[in-house]
């Protein structure tokens, strides 16, 4: 790969405010061990009021490992860099919250270092958030999951190609009920992750959920959660290719102009070792044409999977079934299966195997017998 000046200079930054992230974390923890014995004189109340500290904490991902591709699929066998993404959050008191994040990314077949998110987060109270920069639009169950966690090597089809993902734009968000009941609404320029806004207009966006017993990590009781979403946004020259599916509709949709609706909804449901997702999408798009309004195009699909974590979550099998249907040409049918290993918080050993269903044609991401190894840190 080649690193052009502006990518290297990006590279160098995150590795800085990385490092200087570690440090400032270590310092700080350093002045807490120092610092929790109180000096004479200083009585509890003192004590509690200590102004805030800044927050640094460094994040990283590292996926790596060896994809064996059928001889139709767009990728060779090979080994493969997956992701590699670094940054650093962190906060001021309670109030105040950030995220200067950034990693590779794969751009018509070539891989690029790019921001990710930089955004700011002001927390009024539990129930009103203000989050501003560049961050994931409210849109999707598992499109809002961060990357280590997604069960699978990459999002679904579908998931991929409709959510809004990374935009620019400001917005609110918060819970209810102990966190049962959460919400999001943003207002964005709608060009994913350009700093420019093809026409003035913007994208607006929300989603809702509720689920039965508030944050859900290592519930060992029921849970059942639903979620809904939609987005509107009136575009003049926007990317959409990748709902196309046929190289005409992928080559008229590069530059997009007219209305984009987007909707969807999803569950969760998870018992003890047991798990279960589902969740569909569905994009109808109004192209203005230079005489006027033209028939609707619409993109859909979605994913069903469910599995297993065995020995208190150390080993963990899968099976996903992803289907998407584009503006034009069948539909591509996956079933995919899946086997993850974790270790601790920070490593992940994972196997993917690819089944095309119906003749599927291959995608930027499947293939009919494709096979993936690959391991996993996270910081």
């Amino acid at each position: 790969m080649r690193l052009c000046p502006a990518p290297l200079r990006l590279l160098l930054l995150l590795a800085g405010l990385a490092c200087l992230g570690a440090g400032a974390a270590s310092d700080l923890r350093a002045q807490d061990e120092e610092g929790s014995r109180a000096p004479e004189g200083v009585g509890k109340e003192d004590e509690e009021r200590e102004p805030p500290r800044l927050r640094i904490e460094p994040i990283g991902l590292v996926r790596a490992g060896l994809r064996i591709e059928p001889e139709e699929s767009p990728r060779t066998t090979g080994f493969d860099l997956f992701d590699a993404r670094l940054g650093i959050v962190g906060g001021f008191g309670s109030i105040l919250e950030y995220i200067v994040h950034g990693g590779l990314e794969t751009r018509e077949g070539e891989q690029e270092i790019e921001f990710l998110d930089v955004a700011l987060a002001v927390t009024f109270m539990p129930e009103l958030h203000f989050d501003v920069g560049l961050y994931k639009a409210p849109f999707s169950q598992e499109e809002l999951l961060l990357k280590p966690d997604i069960k699978l090597e990459s999002r679904a089809q579908a998931v991929s190609a409709i959510a809004p993902g990374r935009q620019i734009g400001a917005g609110l968000s918060g819970s209810f009920l102990e966190e049962r009941l959460e919400y999001g609404v943003g207002l964005f320029n709608g060009n994913g992750k350009s700093v420019e806004n093809d026409n003035g207009s913007f994208l607006y966006s929300g989603r809702v959920q509720f689920n039965t017993v508030g944050p859900r990590s290592f519930r060992e009781e029921f849970v059942f959660q639903m979620g809904g979403n939609a987005a509107f946004s009136r575009d003049s020259a926007v990317d959409l290719s990748s709902m196309g599916g046929s190289p005409v509709a992928v080559e008229e949709l590069l530059e997009f102009r007219g209305d984009r609706f987007l909707w969807g909804l999803d569950l969760h449901s998870s018992y003890r070792g047991f798990f279960f997702d589902a969740e569909f999408l569905r994009a109808r798009l109004e192209p203005v044409g230079p005489e006027g309004g033209v028939d609707p195009l619409i993109a859909q699909g979605g994913y069903v999977q469910g599995g297993y974590q065995f020995l208190g979550g150390f080993l963990e099998g899968l099976l996903r079934y992803d289907t998407f249907d584009p503006i034009d040409g069948e539909d591509r049918d996956y079933l995919l299966i899946g086997a993850n290993l974790y270790y601790l918080y920070h490593f992940r050993f994972e196997l993917q195997y690819a089944i095309g269903l119906a003749d599927a044609a291959p995608t930027s991401n499947l293939a009919d017998g494709q096979f993936l190894f690959f391991l996993q840190l996270r910081l």
